[in-house]
């Protein structure tokens, strides 16, 4: 069950992402063949909840780029999130477009924010 603390740092919800992601892909179409397909997954988290930041690591999926304040809590109000994607197999971030210029593919660390 998705928030009973006795389940965190279990590695269940990366194993379910894990097995949802090329179960995705392969159900749905290219975006190339009509609107209802898609050639990339995408996850955004909070910048500071880290654990939801690893789990989309572990899952296969690169850290794009950081949005600020577009990220609502509910509790906390507004913040800085960090968004994360991984590419339909075949294709990639880069060839999509998704990967701002200034991040380097291959650096999967989403920056430290700024302390306040």
């Amino acid at each position: 069950m998705i928030g009973v603390i006795d389940h965190f740092g279990k590695g269940y919800a990366t194993e379910a992402l894990r097995a949802v992601i090329p179960a995705l892909f392969e159900r749905m179409p290219l975006a190339s063949i009509g609107d209802t397909g898609f050639d990339y997954i995408e996850g955004r988290t909070a910048v500071e909840n880290k654990a939801s930041q690893r789990v989309l690591e572990k899952a296969g999926l690169s850290y794009c780029e950081t949005g600020l304040q577009d990220f609502e809590n509910p509790l906390r109000g507004k913040s800085d999130s960090v968004w994360y994607r991984i590419a339909r197999p075949g294709k990639t971030l880069r060839e999509l477009g998704l990967i701002p210029r200034e991040v380097n593919e291959d650096d999967d660390k989403p920056p430290t924010p700024p302390i306040q």
